[in-house]
């Protein structure tokens, strides 16, 4: 199974989400990371087929979208950004229902679904009794239902405890090589632990794609760890909000050129670091 993506731009008014994208996907879990309004959201609904792209193609298992949609639809598991479900029905009423129209559903995958993610107890509750992430959870246990082989997760651990996006990391875990999962994330270090590799969107261009580890090594010897006086705001650097505080004294982690009034030394970067570094770089914000 392969999926990719061909020139791929779209415009809402004078708004560019995306830029001319092309990208290609096998098997595997791929995290989606960039700012708001850098073109995530648009880029899984163009994949998820409920958004058209102005130019470009996209093409799964060797056909285009515009020849193979019926097919596409049957393989497809889609979570979206922000969930609106009736708030008389219940987790399991809700995935039965969706059960019927899901190509692949099997018998007793409502209950496997509802097991894996800890929500028995709450399965018969009216979603207006639970709470967002009890009603984060039913919705990404929708867009397993059929086994899908392309699953696209906006925003997977939105709203979610830690307890509660460990359940749904080992849910999609279960189903890798196998499939094709891509999620969109916020967090950096979400992206390292789950994902094969990652995509950084910003301004709707790809600025990496890759692995962790080339995305870290992209960041070596651009953060240092500084003592400042405790209490001292280093202005004009960005910082990864690593604070220390040894009596009168602070360690700061700081991303970029430290000040020469202090003593620093390099560190490794964290991925989050490597993150903002890669960011401040497409933004034309200067780095050193």
């Amino acid at each position: 199974m392969e999926l990719k993506i061909q020139g791929v731009s779209k415009s809402y008014g004078s708004q560019l989400a995306l830029q001319n994208l092309t990208l290609n996907f096998k098997p595997g879990t791929i995290a989606i990371l960039g700012p708001n309004g850098s073109g995530k959201t648009t880029l899984l609904r163009c994949l998820a087929s409920l958004t058209r792209p102005d130019r470009g193609q996209l093409w799964f298992d060797g056909f285009p979208y515009s020849k193979n949609l019926k097919r596409l639809r049957g393989q497809l598991g889609y979570l979206h950004q922000d969930l609106d479900l009736p708030a008389s029905l219940t987790p399991r009423r809700f995935l039965e229902y969706l059960a019927t129209l899901k190509d692949g559903s099997t018998p007793g995958q409502v209950d496997r679904l509802l097991s894996a993610l800890s929500l028995e107890e709450i399965a018969d509750r009216p979603f207006a009794r639970l709470s967002s992430g009890q009603i984060r959870l039913a919705g990404i246990a929708q867009a397993f239902l059929g086994c899908p082989m392309l699953l696209l997760l906006d925003e997977l651990t939105h709203g979610l405890d830690v307890e509660e996006r460990e359940r749904a990391f080992a849910l999609a875990r279960r189903l890798v090589p196998e499939r094709l999962i891509l999620y969109s994330t916020h967090e950096p270090a979400d992206a390292e632990r789950m994902a094969d590799r990652m995509i950084v969107l910003s301004q709707g261009q790809v600025i990496f794609f890759g692995e962790a580890d080339d995305l870290r090594q992209q960041a070596q010897g651009a953060v240092h760890q500084v003592t400042v006086p405790a209490g001292e705001i280093i202005q004009g650097i960005v910082t990864a909000h690593r604070d220390v505080y040894f009596g009168k004294e602070t360690t700061v982690r700081v991303i970029g050129q430290p000040p020469s009034d202090y003593p620093a030394s390099i560190v490794d970067p964290s991925m989050e670091e490597a993150y903002l570094w890669l960011l401040r770089g497409s933004t034309g914000v200067e780095k050193i």
